[in-house]
């Protein structure tokens, strides 16, 4: 996080930077290295863009659907994802 303070406070141009989760988790099959699935760690990540100064912090999920289906946006989502939100609440 350091490094990256000091990168943004050398830029000439003043935007607000946007942070997001750690990799995202993996789809049932899909077979990547670059992810976590540790929610905790997406816990955390939010507090650390706080403390870096970010202007947001995002969450992607995989999840998808038809929005005009009764079907709750949270059945959509994977188990890890919604861990990540019970800890985020």
């Amino acid at each position: 996080m350091a490094s990256l303070k000091t990168r943004l406070a050398g830029r000439d141009v003043a935007a607000p930077v946007y942070l997001q989760e750690p990799s995202r988790f993996i789809r049932p099959g899909e077979h990547r290295s670059d992810t976590d699935g540790d929610p905790l760690r997406y816990g955390i990540a939010p507090a650390n863009a706080r403390k870096a100064g970010a202007a947001a912090w995002t969450f992607h999920t995989m999840a998808g659907g038809e929005l005009s289906s009764d079907e709750p946006f949270s059945s959509l989502l994977l188990p890890g994802e919604q861990a990540v939100l019970d800890i985020l609440r």
